[in-house]
C-alpha cells in the first residue's frame, strides 16, 4: 500500500512508510509543501502531460527549485521522468533559469555603462565559491528518464498508460490511498483545478497611493511559511507589478481591486520564485507592457514559449515589451526609473525611482556578503561596481531589498547601517524568523523592517486623494470613448451612496429605479430569483440594460458581506449622454444579446477565472445566428467568424479528422481556428458545416475578437488548447 499525500499548492506524493517517493506534478513553491512535510524536497519527479495548466497558467513543472535543494544541500541529483519532448523543453527552462542566458545583449546597457555579467554568472555556479574547478551543469545535478518506459524507483515500478500512472511492486499492483479514499492510478493529464475560494476583506478607508508599494509575498523559495517575494508599485494610482509571485491576481481579488489597475509588469529576471506570476499574470490578466532588458525578456521567453509550445509571433502577442538601458532614466506614469543590473547567478536587474520629492530603491536578487569581496579580489567586477552593489543603496528614502543569505543573495545584517530621519529599510526575499532572529540578537543602527504582506498593509508614500466622481467615471473602460462634456454631465448628475452588508440597492422587476451604478469600494452580487449569477468588483457596473429596454430590473443586486459604495448615476441623464455615441449602440445590443441566456456560455471553461468585466465586454461582441443544415460556416473563405454552438450539431473537417460535436454533449464549444482569427496563421480547419436540420449560435467577428484579444490575451491560449483537447479525444480519421 502506497499513502499519496496532496500538496496545497497542487500536485502529489507518493510515500511508502512516511517516506517520498515520488512526486507527480510540480507547480511553483510545491517544494515548500515537501519541506514542511518530510524536511526536504523528493528526489523523484513526474512531469504531468500539460507542462503550463491552462486554468492557473501556471508552470507544472517547476524543476528548478528541486534541483537547487537537491544539488547544494543534499548533494545529489534530481531525477525527473518525463518524455522526449519534455525533456528537451526542460532542460531549455533549466538552462535559462539555472545557468543563465548564452549571450548579455549589448542594447542592454546605455552610453557608458558595462558590466562583467557573463563572468559573474560564472562565479556563481561553483559549487564552492573559492574553487574554479568544479560547476553546476546539467550533467551533474539532474537526469531525464523517458517515462514512456516502465520506471524503477528501488522497488516501485512506475508505469505510465495512456492518461494514467500506475504504480507496481514486483508483478503486483500497488494500492493507493489518498485522504480516506482507495485508488488504482494517479491522472498524468495532471489539473491544479478550480480557482480557490477566499473570503473578501473590507479595506477600510483605502485607496490607491499617489507612490507607494504593497507586498504581496517578502520570503524566499524554499520558506514553508513565507509567500515569495514579490509587490506592487503605486504610482499615480496605477500599479506595477514587480515580480508578481504566483496567485497575485488573488490578492488583488479577495480585496476587490480590480486588474485593470495594474498597467505594467517589471520582470527582474528569470528564476522561478520571480517569473512564476509573471507569465501567470502575461495570461491571466488584461494586457501589460512588461518593463526588462532584451536579454532579460529572450531568455524569459526561451523558457516559456518552450513549455507552452508555440512560436515567438504568438507568445510575443500576449503583451507588449519595452525593452530598459542599464544607466538610462526612462519615465514610467509620471516617475522617473533608472535601471542597473544586479549582482546575481543570471541577469537580474534592480531599479531606482524619483518621484516628486521621494525616491526608492529595490535591489532585485543581489549578491551583498563578506564573499562579495571575492569577485573584486579575482577581478570579476571593478572597484566601483563593488562599491555600487554594497553602499549605493543607503543613499535613497525607502529601501527595498532583500536578504536571502546564502550563497547568491543579500545578508541582511549589511541591510542594518544608520538611517537617517524618514528613511525605512525593508528586508525582502528572507523567512520572517531569520528577521526577527537578527533584530532579538542585534540592536538594528537604523528603521530596519520586515515588509508586512497585504493590501490592507499598504505603504503610502505619498497619498491619493479620495476618488472623485470624475475619478469614478473615466475609471470604467465603458467610458473610454466618450467626450469630455458628456463625462461632465454624467459627474453632474450622479451621487456617491454606500449599502450595508447584503443591503438590497436593486430589486428583481422593480420599475421605479432605472439608475446606473459604478462600484467604487467593496463588491456586489446579482440573483436572478433566488441563484446568484455572478459578483462584480470594483469599477464594474450594473443597471444599464433597464434604462435602454425600458423595463423592469431584471435581477437583484445586493452589497457584499462587507457592504459596498456605489456612484449612482440619475438613468434618464445617462440614456441623454450616451444617446448619440457608439456606446449606446454596444449597450443597446448588450441588452438585447442578453434574451438570448448569454450568461451560460460563461459557465463553461472557456471562461474559467475571467472578471465579470472580461465577461461582459466579450458579451458585447457576441451575436446570435441560426443556420439551415447543410450551411458552411467555415473554410478557407470564411475565416471572418468564430462561433459557439448552442444547439444542434455540427461537422468539424480538419486536414486527417473528423469530429461531430453535438451540443447535447458540448454545448457553447468554440468552433473556429482562434490562431488564424487572431494571428492570421494558416488555417488548420478546412470545413465546419451544419448536419442537424438547424443550428443556433452565437458569433463574433474577427476584428472584434482582434480588439477584445489586445486587452485580454488569456483567450488564445484558452480556445487553442481547448480546440487542440476536442480533436484529439474527439476526432476519428478520414
Amino acid at each position: 500500500m502506497l499513502e499519496v499525500i496532496k500538496l496545497s499548492r497542487g500536485g502529489y506524493v507518493i510515500t511508502s512508510e512516511g517516506k517520498p517517493i515520488v512526486q507527480v506534478g510540480i507547480p511553483p513553491e510545491t517544494i515548500k509543501d515537501s519541506i514542511k512535510i518530510f524536511g526536504e524536497a523528493p528526489q523523484y519527479y513526474i512531469v504531468p502531460k500539460r507542462l503550463i495548466d491552462t486554468t492557473t497558467f501556471l508552470n507544472t513543472a517547476e524543476i528548478e527549485f528541486p534541483i537547487y535543494f537537491n544539488y547544494f544541500i543534499k548533494r545529489r541529483k534530481t531525477y525527473i521522468l518525463c518524455t522526449k519532448e519534455q525533456e528537451s523543453a526542460l532542460k531549455t527552462l533549466f538552462k535559462e533559469s539555472l545557468i543563465g542566458s548564452s549571450e548579455i545583449l549589448e542594447e542592454d546597457f546605455g552610453k557608458g555603462i558595462k558590466c562583467n555579467i557573463e563572468g559573474e554568472m560564472l562565479f556563481f555556479r561553483r559549487k564552492d565559491q573559492r574553487n574554479k574547478n568544479e560547476l553546476f551543469e546539467i550533467e551533474n545535478s539532474v537526469e531525464f528518464i523517458d517515462i514512456e518506459k516502465d520506471v524503477f524507483i528501488g522497488d516501485i515500478k512506475v508505469k505510465k498508460f495512456q492518461d494514467e500512472i500506475f504504480f507496481f511492486r514486483g508483478d503486483k499492483q500497488e494500492e493507493l490511498h489518498l485522504e480516506n479514499r482507495k485508488l488504482n492510478s494517479l491522472p498524468y493529464d495532471f489539473n491544479l483545478g478550480t480557482k480557490k475560494t477566499f473570503e473578501r476583506k473590507k479595506l477600510e478607508n483605502f485607496t490607491f497611493p499617489r507612490f507607494g508599494f504593497t507586498c504581496l509575498g517578502s520570503s524566499n523559495g524554499f520558506d514553508p511559511e513565507g509567500t515569495t517575494s514579490g509587490f506592487i508599485l503605486w504610482i499615480n494610482g496605477k500599479g506595477i507589478f514587480i515580480d508578481p509571485p504566483a496567485g497575485a491576481f488573488n490578492e488583488l481579488e479577495k480585496n476587490n481591486i480590480p486588474i485593470s489597475s495594474i498597467v505594467g509588469i517589471i520582470l527582474t529576471h528569470c528564476h522561478a520564485d520571480h517569473d512564476a506570476g509573471t507569465l501567470q499574470s502575461m495570461l491571466r490578466g488584461n494586457k501589460v507592457r512588461i518593463y526588462t532588458t532584451k536579454t532579460i525578456w529572450e531568455s524569459f521567453k526561451t523558457k516559456y514559449k518552450e513549455l507552452l509550445n508555440v512560436d515567438d509571433n504568438f507568445f510575443e502577442s500576449l503583451c507588449d515589451t519595452f525593452f530598459i538601458k542599464v544607466g538610462r532614466t526612462i519615465n514610467i506614469e509620471n516617475a522617473n526609473f533608472r535601471f542597473h543590473y544586479a549582482l546575481h547567478s543570471i541577469p537580474t536587474i534592480g531599479f531606482t525611482v524619483e518621484f516628486e520629492d521621494k525616491t526608492l530603491f529595490y535591489s532585485s536578487d543581489t549578491f551583498v556578503s563578506d564573499r562579495t569581496k571575492l569577485l573584486l579580489d579575482e577581478g570579476i567586477i571593478s572597484p566601483e561596481r563593488y562599491d555600487f552593489v554594497m553602499n549605493y543603496f543607503k543613499k535613497f528614502d525607502y529601501i527595498l531589498h532583500e536578504a536571502g543569505g546564502g550563497l547568491i543573495h543579500a545578508d541582511i545584517s549589511y541591510l542594518d547601517f544608520e538611517t537617517r530621519e524618514n528613511q525605512y529599510v525593508y528586508a525582502f526575499h528572507c523567512p520572517e524568523k531569520d528577521y526577527i532572529n537578527y533584530i532579538n540578537t542585534n540592536k538594528p543602527k537604523g528603521n530596519l523592517l520586515y515588509p508586512k504582506q497585504g493590501v490592507e498593509n499598504t505603504v503610502s508614500i505619498i497619498s491619493q486623494k479620495r476618488l472623485s466622481k470624475f475619478d469614478a467615471i473615466t475609471s470604467v473602460k465603458l467610458f473610454l470613448d466618450l467626450p469630455l462634456r458628456n463625462i461632465k454631465n454624467l459627474e453632474l448628475n450622479s451621487e456617491f451612496e454606500e449599502y450595508g452588508p447584503n443591503e438590497v440597492i436593486i430589486r428583481e422587476g422593480e420599475t421605479e429605479n432605472k439608475d446606473f451604478y459604478i462600484i467604487t469600494e467593496g463588491y456586489v452580487k446579482l440573483f436572478v430569483g433566488d441563484k446568484l449569477y455572478k459578483e462584480y468588483l470594483v469599477f464594474d457596473f450594473f443597471g444599464e440594460s433597464a434604462i435602454l429596454t425600458n423595463k423592469g430590473r431584471s435581477a437583484t443586486v445586493v452589497a457584499g458581506e462587507n457592504g459596498c459604495k456605489v456612484l449612482r448615476i440619475n438613468g434618464q441623464s445617462f440614456l441623454e449622454n450616451i444617446k448619440d455615441t457608439k456606446l449606446y449602440s454596444k449597450l443597446k445590443h448588450l441588452a438585447e444579446i442578453r434574451s438570448k441566456d448569454t450568461w451560460n456560455i460563461f459557465l463553461t471553461e472557456y471562461f474559467e477565472n475571467f472578471t465579470p468585466s472580461m465577461k461582459l465586454y466579450f458579451e458585447m461582441i457576441l451575436n446570435y445566428e441560426e443556420h439551415e443544415k447543410e450551411a458552411v460556416i467555415w473554410n478557407e473563405e470564411k475565416t471572418q467568424k468564430g462561433y459557439f454552438l448552442i444547439d444542434g450539431k455540427v461537422l468539424i473537417e480538419t486536414g486527417k479528422k473528423r469530429i461531430i460535436v453535438s451540443s447535447d454533449k458540448n454545448k457553447y464549444t468554440f468552433l473556429g481556428d482562434i490562431r488564424c482569427l487572431l494571428l492570421n496563421t494558416d488555417n488548420t480547419i478546412s470545413q465546419i458545416k451544419v448536419i442537424s436540420e438547424k443550428a443556433k449560435l452565437f458569433s463574433v467577428n474577427k476584428e472584434d475578437l482582434k480588439s477584445y484579444f489586445y486587452d485580454y490575451p488569456i483567450i488564445l491560449p484558452r480556445f487553442s488548447y481547448y480546440t487542440e483537447m476536442l480533436i484529439e479525444k474527439n476526432g476519428s480519421e478520414k
